[in-house]
């Protein structure tokens, strides 16, 4: 399961629309599969963003339409929880249809105590937000799914992964679960689903991002297991980073070039312009971004391999 600081700096993206091809990136056999999308909207996943988080994406109204006055944002007793209760997206994958089932549900998730006192809390609330929802929350949503089913159709972006990053997608199917609420996108393999905010820029910038986890996670190249990897780890490590920084330095900017290849965003946008600071992640993103066209040049490599010898040689010396 991957939980993405993800989709970062998204409205920059929106800056253009730049119509192109796929950067000369060499061809590769498309999968045999028939691959499928289903989307799905729930509004009580949209009320836990907003009761755990007060989240309210493009919704700034909502404070004033639905308050929880008195009502703080989601905490484990220690610091406040930034997006990392799976409790929102396990109620739209485990089909939750009553408030109620909500309280069961929250028992299987950590600080499950404090969860279920969060939505003895918020349930006199709920009706109010309903409304709200289906006048405005559900119709973006729907609006934003419809676009997404036509750009399936226009180009569909799995084929269109598999020949940027050379390597074949794990799944026949992905559900795009869509949140308007969500403060940042995720995705989780079993089922493989894509949680993503519809302020994002394209299906494109979504699969590229969450769909480059499935790919380089356990179900996919597995890239912690390639040669190389053990090093790669221990040198980011060595920096203060983590495995996961490593694939999601590579992620960040798959979300911009499978959206630029899509004709949805601009031929100039760096991931790396939305992330601040000198981290490790940030780091190997630049190093990634400089050496992109190495990448494209070098037909032999797939994107596992070259992630790994990126994060290498970033981390092999003192930086």
């Amino acid at each position: 399961m991957s939980r993405v600081g993800a989709f970062v700096g998204v409205l920059m993206a929106f800056l253009g629309l730049a119509s192109c091809t796929l950067d000369a990136t060499p061809p590769m056999e498309r999968s045999s599969q028939s691959f499928s999308f289903t989307y799905a909207t729930s509004p009580f996943a949209d009320y836990l963003f907003y009761l755990l988080y007060h989240s309210t994406g493009s919704f700034p109204q909502l404070r004033s339409s639905v308050p929880l006055d008195g009502i703080a944002p989601f905490s484990d007793g220690i610091a406040p929880f930034s997006a990392d209760s799976f409790l929102p997206q396990d109620a739209i994958i485990s089909h939750v249809t009553t408030y109620s089932q909500l309280y069961k549900l929250a028992e299987s998730h950590d600080n499950p105590e404090a969860l279920k006192a969060l939505l003895k809390r918020g349930e006199p609330s709920y009706p109010a937000f309903l409304a709200f929802w289906r006048t405005h929350i559900g119709l973006e949503e729907d609006q934003v799914i419809a676009a997404w089913q036509r750009q399936e159709s226009d180009w569909p972006p799995v084929a269109h992964l598999e020949e940027l990053e050379r390597l074949k997608f794990p799944f026949s199917s992905i559900q795009v679960d869509v949140l308007a609420l969500d403060p940042q996108g995720s995705s989780t393999q079993g089922p493989p689903t894509i949680f993503t905010t519809t302020q994002v820029p394209s299906l494109a910038w979504a699969v590229g991002h969450e769909g480059s986890h499935m790919m380089l996670e356990v179900n996919g190249a597995n890239w912690t297991s390639r040669p190389g990897a053990k090093e790669a780890i221990q040198l980011i490590r060595a920096q203060g980073g983590s495995e996961y920084d490593v694939e999601v330095a590579l992620c960040l900017p798959m979300q911009a070039k499978l959206s630029y290849a899509a004709g949805r965003t601009e031929a100039d946008y760096r991931s790396s312009y939305a992330v601040s600071g000198n981290s490790p992640r940030k780091i190997l993103l630049l190093t990634l971004e400089r050496d992109w066209p190495h990448y494209l040049s070098d037909r032999k490599s797939n994107i596992a391999d070259f992630l790994i010898r990126e994060t290498i040689a970033t981390f092999g010396t003192n930086p």
